[in-house]
């Protein structure tokens, strides 16, 4: 976890363009600079940067790395520092599209891109997994959102 915050804290430096200080234990500088390197120049706009979302509609909220504006259109990005591929990526970013979509229904976002670094191999492999038409996971993100109103919340 202390490795991708700094990632994250450096990445969100690079974006700024304002220096950012890590203790370097982990050569998360060199993560950063290699996921940030294949990222940046498909980027046409950095939309926001950690935006806290939140779908008052179903109660969802979330915070994503970024929102990023490309040649498809408004994206929703997510930084890794794992090698692995998960079946949980599209509907995290789901749920960030959804509440996005529900915060700002004029700049609607159906993509998303998950950037991550294999930290294991010596050349910082970097692959970007993309996502389309994020709706068709909304299903999904409201049938786990029912499950955890029924085992969490009073009735």
């Amino acid at each position: 976890m202390k490795i991708g915050s700094e990632v994250h804290a450096l990445i969100e430096g690079f974006i700024a363009k304002q220096p950012v200080e890590v203790p370097g234990k982990y050569d998360s500088q060199s993560y950063a600079d290699a996921l940030f390197d294949i990222v940046n120049p498909l980027v046409k706009r950095w939309v926001a940067i950690e935006p806290h979302l939140q779908s008052v509609s179903y109660k969802l909220h979330g915070t994503a790395d970024a929102i990023v504006d490309v040649d498809e259109g408004l994206t929703v990005l997510d930084w890794k520092t794992s090698a692995s591929k998960s079946d949980t990526h599209p509907i995290q970013l789901a749920i960030y599209a959804l509440a996005w979509n529900e915060m700002h229904p004029n700049q609607l976002i159906t993509r998303g891109v998950i950037a991550r670094v294999d930290k294991k191999s010596k050349r910082l492999g970097v692959k970007l997994d993309v996502y389309e038409n994020l709706e068709q996971y909304y299903k999904i993100v409201l049938a786990l959102r029912t499950i955890w109103s029924y085992t969490n919340e009073e009735r």
